[in-house]
């Protein structure tokens, strides 16, 4: 019922404002009466005249009616699912109004704009980084109608009208403060799924160590950081022994379990330093930071006996698991991959020679 009244205010308006010769209150009027059809869903009727506003807009050089009508028309594209076009037409628009100009309602509205088209394709920090915008504007403007309704107060000759302005203060601090919780609890939600999404990049699903990209990020920093203070850096490679016939006789909810409780045990056997991740598979890593070379062996021994002396049989009757490992000490020269492949190797020797123990390079 408000979209039908306000097309026909829209209507008389414009019928209105053409008789008279004032190109500005014509454009204004169009460019209304085109965001009223937008609300309407006449897309094609509003791109019309929008596209026609603009372009009298810009012709007369009314910058700011010409700027508005470009924010609805970027949000013409984005009620027709065109995000990433809309993007490029906001972004252009918000380049213009930061080149001068006092003009606050409409960069409120192109960052309102730009915040939820990107959070609608789930590019989270630049639609944190706008959502951010538009509370900075609105905290200034309601700072500055504050001081506004101040100066009003103290105007004994306007006594009345300062108290009506005082009592449109108090609802508007309270719709400002309303806005503000939402624009915060959306702030909230979006830093938490940013957080989640830098969690599942980094984190295997299943146990909840690091990931292989994970370790092709750290390992690198951490060989770096063991050449500059001269310190020991070992690097195990771990591999559940028959690890299929574990899936083939106890079925692959058992191998999930197997894998969840083989890193529960490095996690708490390792220390906090050290970088504990399941490469893929039955196949886990440990980056045993500032360790020698007996104390790295002795750890891994006691990695290898914790699994096979573990309660299995909790897990699933007659289960027996075993590990096989391989260690390596980084040398001069190394690089990730080098000493990867070398605890590979260390790795494969202990399975030659019968599994269920620790080699070294």
């Amino acid at each position: 019922q408000a979209l039908a009244r306000a097309r026909e205010y829209g209507r008389k308006t414009l019928a209105l404002a053409r008789r008279a010769p004032d190109a500005y209150r014509q454009i204004v009027t169009q460019g209304n009466v085109a965001e009223v059809l937008v609300l309407a869903g006449e897309q094609a009727r509003a791109e019309a005249m929008l596209a026609e506003s603009i372009a009298r807009a810009a012709a007369a050089g009314f910058r700011a009616v010409e700027l508005r009508n470009r924010h609805s028309l970027a949000e013409l594209r984005m009620a027709r699912g065109l995000h990433e076009e809309a993007l490029q037409m906001l972004h252009a628009v918000l380049d213009d109004l930061q080149r001068g100009g006092d003009q606050e309602t409409t960069r409120m509205r192109v960052h309102s704009a730009l915040y939820r088209t990107y959070k609608a394709l789930g590019r989270f920090e630049p639609a944190l980084a706008h959502c951010e915008a538009y509370y900075a504007i609105e905290m200034q403007r309601a700072a500055m109608q504050t001081q506004a309704q101040a100066r009003l107060m103290v105007n004994r000759l306007d006594m009345e009208q300062a108290l009506q302005m005082a009592d449109q203060a108090l609802m508007d601090a309270a719709r400002q403060r309303v806005k503000a919780r939402q624009l915060e609890a959306e702030k909230r939600e979006l830093e938490a799924r940013s957080r989640a999404l830098h969690r599942d990049a980094h984190e295997d699903a299943l146990t909840g160590l690091h990931n292989r990209r994970r370790v092709d990020l750290e390992l690198p920093r951490l060989l770096d950081e063991a050449r500059q203070h001269g310190r020991p850096l070992q690097l195990a490679v771990l591999d559940v022994d028959r690890f299929k016939q574990v899936n083939d006789r106890h079925g692959h909810a058992v191998g999930d379990e197997v894998l969840r409780q083989v890193a529960r045990i490095l996690r708490e056997r390792l220390r906090a330093k050290d970088l504990a991740a399941r490469m893929g598979g039955e196949e886990f890593l440990a980056v045993l930071v500032d360790t020698p070379d007996d104390t790295g062996r002795d750890i891994c021994e006691r990695l290898r006996e914790a699994v096979q002396s573990h309660d299995w049989a909790q897990v699933s009757p007659g289960l027996q698991v075993t590990m096989s490992v391989g260690v390596a000490r980084a040398a001069e020269g190394d690089d990730a991959a080098t000493l990867l492949q070398r605890a590979d190797a260390a790795l494969y020797r202990a399975k030659r020679e019968g599994r269920n123990r620790v080699c070294v390079d």
